[in-house]
């Protein structure tokens, strides 16, 4: 590899951050300086996939351990420098791997889109075949469920039951729509509220549901085409169309 200035590479251990290692380290003649994020919690944390993978090709390996009470000083600076809001909180963290790498090298390669691409956010496909099994049973739910739910949710303030009552009113739409429903910040009546005309005109505005119905006149109803196709659409057709504030 050839650069005017310090070259390194994120890397997690996943797929796409190892790829990109695997290939830097091929083209390069000296090892290659990479970085990762660790945690304390065992349940999140990856050093051991980046260990693997940097040992394999003989990187120059730091890791920095994240710690919760960082969060509080560094949120002032991240709101300044993004300027508008910004709704993924591993930009947090991501920081924190910049700053640390950037005492080591100037410019850093890392991957993306792994999880899209392989099905690597699990919670989507269990609240798909969640919605599966619970569809069988809507010859129940619809006379006696939703409306009993609905007068539960009047009478009392009991969280659970509240969430029961959202959930059993979304049983209602149909699985592609469901799906993109809990993918969503703001519905789209939200969204007419905060969008001005102009601003609507200037994104080439896109409903929540415009991608599911894609997928229904297309008939990819499978549940893995659910999750892959409105992914996959956003990034592409919206994300790198129009302003993409990424984490990195």
């Amino acid at each position: 590899m050839i650069a005017d200035v310090p070259i390194g590479a994120f890397l997690s251990g996943g797929i796409d951050s190892s790829a990109v290692v695997a290939i830097m380290a091929k083209l390069s003649s000296k090892p290659i300086k990479t970085f990762t994020i660790g945690f304390a919690n065992q349940k999140n944390d990856e050093r051991h996939h980046a260990e693997r993978v940097a040992k394999l090709y003989n990187t120059e390996h730091t890791t920095l351990i994240a710690k919760p009470e960082s969060i509080e000083e560094l949120l002032p600076k991240l709101v300044y420098q993004y300027e508008e809001p910004f709704a993924d909180s591993s930009a947090l963290i991501t920081y924190m791997v910049c700053k640390m790498a950037r005492k080591y090298v100037t410019v850093v390669l890392t991957g993306d889109g792994g999880d899209e691409n392989f099905a690597g956010y699990d919670h989507r496909m269990k609240k798909l075949q969640r919605d599966v099994s619970f569809d069988k049973l809507q010859w129940l739910a619809k006379p006696i469920g939703i409306p009993a739910s609905s007068l539960l949710s009047k009478i009392t303030n009991d969280p659970l039951v509240k969430r029961i009552n959202i959930f059993l009113e979304k049983s209602k739409m149909n699985l592609a729509d469901r799906y993109v429903t809990y993918n969503c910040y703001f519905t789209n009546e939200d969204k007419n509220l905060l969008y001005s005309n102009e601003f609507i005109n200037d994104i080439n505005f896109h409903t929540n549901l415009d991608v599911p119905a894609k997928i229904q006149e297309r008939k990819r109803s499978n549940l893995l085409k659910i999750i892959f196709w409105p992914t996959i659409k956003f990034k592409l057709s919206i994300k790198i169309k129009n302003d993409n504030l990424n984490k990195i």
